[in-house]
């Protein structure tokens, strides 16, 4: 069964998010308020794919990119950010640091599938 981790500091989107995930994939789910707390979640759930949120207060989704793409354990993790940041600039930089794909907010359930869908089948 796969591992995720959810990054997100919005409760309703984080349990919107988790309920979109577990409705198509069986996966073990850990979750986080941001990216201090998910650094922690990190060690402990070793997670097969991450979702991530940008704008998070503590350290934001950028922190927590920079510090886990060091990291040889973590770095080939696939990670999905979760944004409501659709510029152009912005999601270069997130590609930049390594992410796999992006969802934008709001959540559109298929959208969602798609492309957890197309991650998984790059890690498998």
């Amino acid at each position: 069964m796969h591992k995720a981790l959810i990054i997100e500091d919005d409760a309703t989107v984080r349990g919107y998010l988790k309920r979109i995930i577990q409705l198509k994939f069986s996966f073990n789910i850990a979750e986080a308020e941001n990216g201090s707390e998910g650094l922690e979640a990190l060690q402990k759930s070793k997670p097969d794919i991450i979702f991530l949120d940008i704008s998070m207060p503590v350290m934001n989704g950028i922190e927590f990119l920079q510090k886990i793409k060091v990291e040889p354990e973590f770095s080939s993790i696939p990670i999905l950010v979760i944004t409501a940041h659709n510029d152009k600039d912005s999601i270069q930089k997130m590609i930049e640091l390594g992410i796999s794909d992006y969802i934008l907010k709001p959540i559109n359930p298929e959208i969602t599938f798609n492309r957890i869908q197309s991650v998984l089948n790059n890690i498998q």
